[in-house]
C-alpha cells in the first residue's frame, strides 16, 4: 500500500467516517448505514496460483455491517491515486475472493459491495466495468456476465451528502484543490475556519498540497496531535517496536508526512527530528 493509501485508510478507519463515505458515495447521503452496526474485518485474502501454492492479497479496508444482530452486507473500500485500466479485474477479484473466504468461515456468505475512492487529479477516464474492457461481438453481449463497480472521484463529490464533518471537510478541500486555480485556492483557504484537523492532513497528503500543508503547521501550534498520527504511534506501540519514537518519526517519514509536522506531532524541534533521520 503507497503513502497516500494508508494515510486514507487511517483516516477512514474510524466507523464514524466509514458509515458517512458509504452513506454519501452509494446512497446519496441516506442514512442507511450507521456506524455503530460496523465492524472491521482482515483485509487479508487467499488466492491459489497455478503451480498451487498460494499468493496474498490484501484489500485496503473493509467493514461488516450487522443488523439485527446478523451481518447483511460487507462494505469495501480501495483507495486510488491513480487512474488503473484494470480496475473492474481488480475489484471483481478482491469480491470473489471475500465470498471464498466468508463461505469457508461460514458456510454462509453476504453480499460484498466495494467502492473505489480516487483521489487522483486526472479524470477518471478508464473502464468501470467488464464489458468496458472488451470488444464484445453483438451475438454475445447478452450473455457475456458484466461486473460494474464504484469508483467515486472524490474532487467530482458533492461535500452536502455527507454529514460527518471531517469527511465533509476531507471532499471540500480535495474539490478546491483540483477545481481551483492556485490564487483562488489560498484565498479561499484564508477565509477558511479549521475544523477537522484530521481532515485537511489527509486531504494534504493525497493531492500533495504546500497550501494545505501550510495551514496545517499554522493550526498546531498548541501541539495538537492529528488523530491519524496518533493511529500509526498506536500501530507501532501494539507491535511492540523497542526503538519506540524513532520508528514512530521514521514511520511518518516513509508517509511522507513533512519534518515540521512529524516535529509539531511529536513535541520535538525540527533540527532533533532531521539528526534522527539522517542516522535512520
Amino acid at each position: 500500500m503507497n503513502q497516500k493509501d494508508s494515510v486514507l485508510k487511517h483516516f477512514f478507519r474510524v466507523n464514524e467516517r466509514f458509515a458517512d463515505l458509504i452513506n454519501g458515495t452509494l446512497y446519496q447521503g441516506k442514512q442507511i448505514v450507521n456506524f455503530s452496526e460496523l465492524e472491521e474485518v482482515d483485509t487479508e485474502l487467499i488466492e491459489k496460483t497455478k503451480d498451487k501454492n498460494t499468493a496474498n492479497r490484501r484489500r485496503d479496508l473493509i467493514k461488516q455491517c450487522r443488523k439485527d444482530e446478523t451481518i447483511y452486507v460487507l462494505y469495501g473500500t480501495e483507495f486510488q491515486s491513480t487512474v488503473d485500466q484494470m480496475m473492474p479485474v481488480r475489484i471483481m477479484e478482491y469480491d470473489a475472493l471475500t465470498y471464498l473466504k466468508m463461505h469457508e468461515m461460514h458456510k454462509k456468505i453476504h453480499p460484498v459491495v466495494t467502492v473505489c475512492l480516487y483521489t487522483g487529479e486526472k479524470a477518471w477516464d478508464k473502464p468501470v466495468s467488464l464489458h468496458e474492457m472488451m470488444e464484445i461481438p453483438e451475438e454475445m453481449k447478452g450473455i457475456v456476465q458484466d461486473y460494474r463497480i464504484n469508483v467515486i472521484d472524490a474532487k467530482e463529490q458533492e461535500p452536502l451528502v455527507y454529514r460527518n464533518e471531517s469527511v465533509k471537510e476531507f471532499f471540500e478541500l480535495v474539490h478546491d484543490v483540483h477545481q481551483l486555480n492556485r490564487k483562488e485556492l489560498e484565498a479561499k483557504l484564508e477565509e477558511r475556519k479549521l475544523t477537522s484537523p484530521e481532515a485537511v492532513e489527509c486531504a494534504a497528503i493525497v493531492t500533495d498540497c504546500r497550501e494545505l500543508n501550510k495551514l496545517i503547521v499554522s493550526d498546531k501550534e498548541g501541539n495538537r496531535m492529528c488523530q491519524n498520527f496518533k493511529n500509526i504511534i498506536k500501530e507501532i506501540k501494539d507491535e511492540g517496536h523497542a526503538e519506540g519514537m524513532v520508528e514512530v518519526i521514521r514511520r511518518m517519514n516513509n508517509l511522507g508526512i513533512s519534518i515540521e509536522l512529524i516535529a509539531l506531532s511529536v513535541a520535538m524541534n525540527m533540527t532533533e527530528v532531521q539528526s534522527i533521520l539522517e542516522e535512520l
